[in-house]
C-alpha cells in the first residue's frame, strides 16, 4: 500500500506525496520559513528550521501551525519524544550554534 511522503526542499518549500513518491504537490502554509528538518510518528510531523521555526501537522502534512519555540537560532533537527492527544514533546538536537535546547 503506498504511503504518504513529506520533503522540504529550497526556499521553504514543502511537498507531498500520497502514493509513495510516485507524484510530488506542492503543500501550502502560512510560515515562508525554511525548513531543515521533518520528524513524524503517525499522523504527527514537526518541521524545524531558521530562526526557531517549528511548524505542526496533526494530519499527515496536509495542515500545517506553527509554533514558537523559544529560540531565535536555527533548528536542524528534532525527534517526537512523547505524545498523546492534548501534548506533544520535542527535543531539539542541533542548532546552527551547536547548542541543545528543550
Amino acid at each position: 500500500t503506498p504511503r504518504r511522503a513529506l520533503a522540504a526542499g529550497t526556499g521553504g518549500a514543502l511537498f507531498g506525496s500520497s502514493d509513495g513518491g510516485l507524484s510530488w504537490s506542492s503543500i501550502e502554509r502560512s510560515s515562508a520559513g525554511v525548513i531543515f528538518h521533518l520528524a513524524s510518528h503517525g499522523q504527527q510531523v514537526l518541521a524545524v528550521g531558521r530562526y526557531g521555526m517549528v511548524l505542526r501537522s496533526s494530519d499527515g502534512g496536509d495542515s500545517w501551525r506553527e509554533f514558537r519555540s523559544g529560540v531565535s537560532s536555527t533548528l536542524l533537527s528534532a525527534v517526537l519524544i512523547d505524545e498523546d492527544e492534548t501534548e506533544l514533546a520535542v527535543r531539539v538536537l542541533h542548532t546552527a550554534y551547536g547548542l541543545d535546547a528543550e
